[in-house]
């Protein structure tokens, strides 16, 4: 039963590096700053070290509750052109991520 909790926390992870990947796509297509593309690909990348951090069905419910209405706040910012904004979703993002790896 872990393992497949562990399986589904996976697949959500996943879901949210697709989501950083769209937003990657219209920041760029929006033309925003290159420090603040740099910023999502380094959110992007957050996700792929959590790994070892995520061992029971409560972290990923807890990376869940960080991130996920953020995600979609900066992914709606990003389509809209709120540049000022996903600078600040992606800081507050990237927090939400590092605070799961220092717990």
């Amino acid at each position: 039963m872990v393992e497949e909790e562990g399986i589904k926390g996976e697949f959500v992870i996943v879901g949210f590096i697709d989501d950083l990947e769209e937003c990657m796509r219209y920041s760029q297509k929006r033309e925003f700053a290159s420090s603040l593309m740099d910023s999502l690909e380094a959110a992007r990348m957050s996700f792929f070290k959590l790994d070892p951090y995520l061992k029971t069905a409560e972290h990923y419910a807890e990376l869940r509750e960080k991130v996920e209405d953020l995600l979609t706040k900066l992914l709606k910012g990003c389509k809209k052109g709120e540049e000022s904004d996903v600078a600040k979703d992606c800081a507050r993002l990237q927090s939400g991520i590092n605070s799961m790896m220092s717990d």
